[in-house]
Formats: structure tokens, C-alpha cells, sequence
């Protein structure tokens, strides 16, 4: 049995627009963090969730990656002169 598509060749203006959710009963307020599609095609992002996604980028932009911690335990390990160098070699790579 054949199921009947309807084909749309255009989307009207208003198809990526959602209707803003009603506030909780209780709790947290789930519209601060709603993303919204706007008309036009582009997407609209509150102020709390732009907030929000920066402190998880700052967060995870300053947590030292493995090159930082091997530095670190080179440093510890060994003399200035060979943490030196691989500490350059680091620089070096991340160039490339």
C-alpha cells in the first residue's frame, strides 16, 4: 500500500519558526536557553545560552592539553636546557 507524500516545492516563510515553549510549573525557566530558527534562515540564540556556551569554551580553552602536562613533567624531571627544547619542538609542531 502506497502512503500519499504531498511535495512542498517551497517552505513558507513561517516553517522554521517555533512557538516559544510555556514556562515551567516550577524550577529552572527552560526558555532562557531556547534556540529559536528565525525566518530568514538564521538562528537566534538567547543571552543565557550565549553566556552559557562561552563559559564552557573559556573552560575548556584554558585546561592544559597532554603537550602542556609532558612539558610540565619535564620541567620537574629534568633541567631548564631540556625543557627547553622540547618545550621549542612543542612551538615548533604547533607551527606546522
Amino acid at each position: 500500500m502506497a502512503i500519499p507524500v504531498r511535495a512542498t516545492p517551497f517552505l513558507s516563510p513561517g516553517h522554521f519558526t517555533r512557538k516559544r515553549a510555556p514556562p515551567p510549573q516550577s524550577g529552572f525557566p527552560r526558555q532562557w536557553f531556547a534556540v529559536q530558527l528565525h525566518p530568514s534562515g538564521g538562528t537566534i540564540i538567547t543571552l543565557a545560552a550565549l553566556l552559557a556556551y562561552s563559559g564552557a569554551l573559556f573552560i575548556a580553552g584554558i585546561i592544559p592539553g597532554p603537550g602542556v602536562t609532558a612539558l610540565v613533567a619535564r620541567a620537574l624531571g629534568s633541567g631548564f636546557r631540556e625543557t627547553f627544547f622540547m618545550g621549542l619542538g612543542l612551538i615548533v609542531g604547533d607551527m606546522v
